[in-house]
C-alpha cells in the first residue's frame, strides 16, 4: 500500500504541473502531501489514530477552469494494471467526496484505451457510480477530452514521466 501511495503522490505532482501549465488553477488538497511525515509504515498507526476519517480519503487536487467556469475534485491513482482491489481503494473516496474525477494511470492499459496518451484516463465518479473493474476497463475519457486546454504533446510528455517514475 505504501508504494502505491508514494507513486500516487508523484503522479499527482505530474498532473498538477500538467494542468497548471495548461492554464488551470490547481490547489493540492491531498492529506498525504499535507501530512507527509505521518505517511510512513512505522507511523501508520499514528496516522490512522490522528487524522479524521474523512480526511484520509481526501482527493489529491482541486482544479479550476476559470475561463470555462468549471471545477474538478481529482483523485489520482497509479496501478500496474486494472484489478478489482482498486475499486475497494476508491470506495471511501466515493463515499465521502463524490462527485469527483478519478485520474487513473496504468502501466498496462486495456485494449479499449486507445487515445494518444493511452496510459491515462479520467473517470467521472458520482455517488451512484458502480465502481467495478468493468467500469474502469470500459469507461472514462482521455485526459485531453476532460481538460481541453491540455495539448496532446504535453499529455504524452506527462505520460512518459509517469511511466518513468513508476518503473523506478
Amino acid at each position: 500500500m505504501e508504494m502505491n501511495n508514494s507513486l500516487d503522490e508523484h503522479l499527482a505532482t505530474v498532473i498538477e504541473v500538467l494542468l497548471s501549465n495548461a492554464g488551470y488553477q490547481v490547489v493540492p488538497t491531498g492529506i498525504k502531501k499535507t501530512i507527509r511525515e505521518l505517511w510512513t509504515q512505522r507511523m501508520m498507526s499514528s496516522y490512522i489514530d490522528l487524522v479524521h476519517p474523512r480526511l484520509r480519503s481526501m482527493p489529491d487536487l482541486f482544479v479550476l477552469g476559470l475561463r470555462a467556469h468549471q471545477s474538478w475534485l481529482i483523485d489520482v491513482k497509479f496501478r500496474r494494471y486494472i484489478h478489482p482491489f482498486l475499486c475497494d481503494d476508491l470506495w471511501p473516496v466515493q463515499k465521502e467526496w463524490a462527485p469527483f474525477t478519478l485520474i487513473l494511470a496504468v502501466a498496462e492499459p486495456p485494449e479499449g484505451w486507445t487515445n494518444s496518451a493511452r496510459h491515462i484516463r479520467a473517470f467521472h465518479v458520482n455517488s451512484e457510480t458502480k465502481l467495478t473493474k468493468r467500469f474502469l476497463l470500459e469507461g472514462g475519457l482521455g485526459l485531453g477530452e476532460v481538460f481541453t486546454r491540455v495539448r496532446a504533446h504535453e499529455l504524452r510528455k506527462a505520460q512518459g514521466a509517469i511511466l518513468r517514475i513508476a518503473s523506478v
